[in-house]
């Protein structure tokens, strides 16, 4: 019994090896290829390694993925690093009104030390 689920296994095995190679081949990799693995188990990995790949399924997939990589495309560091410069030029005047009215305002005002004597 335990053979029988260690062959049975071996074979869906066999079956998902040859899927996937016909899947990077653009020839599928559904369940059909986990039927032929059960049923002909090591010889479907040949199978699935000689057949010619399908190039339009191919280049469909790989348009898929670059319109999906611009979809999620993240900025570039230049522009990143344009958005930094922008906020750091806008901020340097706000930066300068505040010393220059914090240090107009705190002029009269005296440090005290821990025995409280100024």
């Amino acid at each position: 019994m335990i053979l029988l689920t260690v062959g049975i296994v071996l074979w869906l095995f066999f079956g998902a090896i040859a899927g996937e190679i016909a899947y990077r081949k653009g020839r599928g990799g559904g369940c059909g290829w986990l039927i032929l693995g059960l049923l002909f188990g090591p010889i479907t990995i040949l199978a699935a390694a000689m057949i010619s790949p399908d190039y339009r399924v191919l280049d469909e997939r790989a348009a898929a993925k670059r319109q999906r990589q611009i979809e999620n495309a993240i900025p570039l560091p230049s522009a990143i690093d344009n958005r930094l410069k922008i906020f750091v030029l806008a901020m340097v005047p706000i930066i300068l009104l505040l010393i220059a009215t914090h240090n107009s305002g705190s002029s009269d005002v005296g440090l005290t030390n821990t025995n409280g004597v100024t």
